[in-house]
């Protein structure tokens, strides 16, 4: 028999700051209900609930191509203290950005903090949110959710802003789908060389993050970073080697590339490897 669904009620202690004013809430496809304050645009999404436990590192990981379409819970209690560095330049590879956009639907974190502090930072994390359109929701028990997600498996998730609640606004939340769609957007439009080393790697991206090649590159490698969806076959000539990327979603939706990849294995006399999802796939 199913357990009762959860309705935990919002934190007292939150401060009604100008970027926590707007209420805000997390319902999960089991019933579990979770209110906080908005943080980040004012926008009604729907998603994948997923957790991260760093320590550190959300601007790495809010534009991780793994997490695009999912909403994101950040099990550390702090979120925003350090702010966000200066948008990178088109094109770049510059770190700590692992891609050129915020690729999350979403974002839950336990204690916002408004006032950041570190000499890199330009803008606070709800600023950044604001400007590439992603609602995020604050003062809810993030350890309780991450159980929640942990005991009962991966659920969707509907982040609502107060003004958008209801029925008629979780059938009209943003998603992405994540079968075909999701691997499409992450993936390059095509091939794309860096560096001028060796040996050679051919990256395959379907969701890739930017610190692979950078990893690469520092290592004194040339990239040729492909899309999954390319002749790969015909780019392998160009290689010493074949890395197959991290992306988001299930590798049994990647067929076609899971296709290529069993013809290489047979015909490719180089090493093959992968990370995350590439070793999946």
């Amino acid at each position: 028999m199913n357990a009762p669904a959860l309705r935990l009620p919002l934190r007292p202690e939150l401060r009604p700051d100008s970027a926590q004013a707007a209420l805000a809430s997390l319902t999960l496809e089991d019933g579990t209900a979770m209110h906080g304050r908005g943080i980040g645009a004012a926008k009604a999404v729907r998603g994948e609930v997923v957790f991260n436990t760093a320590m550190a590192g959300y601007v790495e990981a809010l534009t991780d191509p793994s997490y695009c379409g999912q909403i994101l819970v950040l099990t550390y209690p702090l979120a925003g203290n350090y702010g966000v560095p200066p948008p990178r330049r088109p094109e770049s590879l510059d770190g700590p950005y692992e891609s050129g956009r915020i690729q999350v639907q979403g974002l839950v974190v336990q204690n916002y903090v408004e006032a950041y502090s570190h000499h890199a930072a330009c803008r606070s994390l709800h600023e950044w949110l604001s400007a590439e359109g992603i609602p995020g929701l604050t003062g809810v028990d993030t350890r309780f959710l991450t159980k929640r997600l942990r005991e009962r498996g991966t659920m969707q998730g509907w982040l609502l802003p107060s003004s958008k609640s209801g029925h008629e606004a979780r059938q009209g939340a943003a998603a992405v789908d994540m079968r075909e769609q999701v691997f499409r957007i992450v993936a390059p439009r095509g091939p794309v060389r860096y560096g001028e080393g060796k040996p050679t790697i051919l990256l395959v991206d379907a969701g890739a993050k930017d610190n692979i090649v950078r990893s690469l590159l520092g290592r004194g490698a040339s990239v040729l970073r492909a899309p999954w969806h390319a002749d790969l076959a015909a780019l392998a000539g160009q290689s010493d080697g074949i890395l197959i990327g991290n992306g988001p979603g299930d590798p049994k939706d990647l067929s076609p590339l899971i296709g290529q990849v069993r013809s290489l294995l047979a015909s490719y006399r180089k090493p093959i490897f992968g990370v995350c999802l590439g070793n999946q796939i």
